[in-house]
């Protein structure tokens, strides 16, 4: 959803995980943004936030039908640069930045239409993580300024992130995702991209996953179902170029990521 090529742009792009190919168009925002935040639950995705311009805009879309989307409500305040995960009946945003650092946990109700509210705070003021969720449990990871850390939060009720573990390389604008009991995210160990995770119901630091097989930064986008994820988009790093690449995993073999396909549209700075 959005993005940056090399400007913002409002393309909303799809893909089915279960069939490698292309991209195709699904619809556009109803602003054009980058650094923006996206999540979803079964029925609805969700675009949150963003910059070029700033902006604190909720949209959704409904997944199983293509169109453009619709406005929801809006965040506590303009920001970009924020994770984004979501339980079943809740969408959150976490961290991010305007116009400094920001520790702020929001969230709303993904079926009913209105505006953002505070859940709690992070362990630190940050931007530009990683965050995926577990069927109860939400994550934020790592992220600008340099650090390592992985915050956890419980999705059903209200209250601050507690610290769960850490990554083993300090890293921001890389993407993550998420099935009900694995977690795997993206750092910067090497001239490639490592892969990482975690076992979500027991605290404890990242494990080495397997490779990207590229070099790349710039907020990718990201996604999953029960056994493929994918991660797309970025620069060509050491460049500053956007990419078409899109990527795949099995999440529960250890493993270098293969190819699975080409976005549509060149894009960076997506932050999914």
């Amino acid at each position: 959803m959005g993005g940056a090529n090399p400007g913002s742009i409002s393309d909303i792009q799809s893909i089915h995980i279960i069939t490698q190919g292309t991209s195709t168009h699904f619809g556009n925002l109803t602003q054009a943004r980058s650094h923006n935040t996206a999540l979803a639950n079964q029925i609805r995705g969700m675009c949150v936030g963003g910059h070029s311009p700033e902006t604190d805009i909720i949209d959704y879309v409904t997944m199983a039908s293509e169109g453009n989307a619709i406005d929801f409500g809006n965040l506590q305040a303009s920001k970009y640069g924020g994770g984004g995960c979501s339980s079943s009946t809740r969408g959150f945003h976490c961290g991010g930045y305007n116009p400094d650092n920001l520790n702020v946990i929001g969230y709303f109700e993904m079926m009913t239409l209105g505006n953002a509210l505070d859940f709690g705070d992070l362990t630190y003021a940050r931007r530009y993580g990683s965050s995926f969720s577990s069927p109860t449990r939400g994550f934020f990871t790592a992220g600008s300024p340099s650090g390592r850390g992985i915050d956890v939060f419980t999705m059903s009720s209200t209250g601050n992130a507690t610290d769960f573990g850490d990554v083993t390389a300090k890293t921001s604008q890389l993407g993550g995702f998420a099935n009900i009991t694995r977690a795997i995210y993206g750092n910067n160990q090497s001239s490639q991209v490592r892969l990482e995770y975690i076992t979500m119901a027991s605290e404890g630091n990242g494990t080495d996953f397997g490779s990207l097989g590229r070099e790349t930064a710039a907020e990718l986008g990201n996604g999953c179902n029960h056994t493929r994820g994918v991660l797309a988009g970025g620069f060509n790093t050491p460049g500053t170029a956007s990419v078409n690449n899109i990527e795949h995993i099995t999440n529960a073999t250890l493993g270098d990521a293969q190819d699975f396909g080409d976005l549509v549209i060149n894009l960076s700075l997506i932050h999914i």
